[in-house]
């Protein structure tokens, strides 16, 4: 085969691809019980106390529209636990609790000598 050949043989099978997609795409979002995400358009709720009306005010630029109503009592403050009261442990008890601890292997690889900086600060003036 040549490759112009070989050339319109893909060309032509990308096309036949693109088409089949596009007649998909089409076909599904055209059905009318399918809920197609972006084609719907939300509207603002009214809780039915109050519909807003429009201003007939000429100073109202923007034509916003506010309507205060009483306010709603404020929730109680919540009361609080009482606090436990601590009592101290007797030195047997903390001597128990301590027993129970893995002893701590000290290894003498892992210490070191406290690291000086180099240069020591001057100390705080007053």
């Amino acid at each position: 085969m040549t490759d112009n050949r070989k050339n319109a043989i893909v060309l032509i099978g990308v096309v036949i691809l693109l088409c089949a997609s596009g007649s998909f795409l089409f076909f599904a979002r055209s059905e009318p019980d399918i809920f197609t995400p972006g084609t719907v358009r939300s509207t603002p709720a009214v809780d039915g106390e109050s519909t807003p009306q429009p201003s007939d005010d000429p100073e109202d630029k923007y034509g916003i529209d506010l309507e205060l109503r009483d306010g709603k009592p404020q929730p109680q403050e919540p009361e609080g636990l009482p606090l436990a009261t601590g009592e101290p442990r007797s030195l047997e008890e903390i001597n128990l609790i301590l027993a129970r601890l893995p002893d701590l292997a000290a290894n003498p690889d892992e210490q070191t000598d406290f690291n000086f900086p180099v240069e020591l600060l001057p100390a705080p003036r007053p």
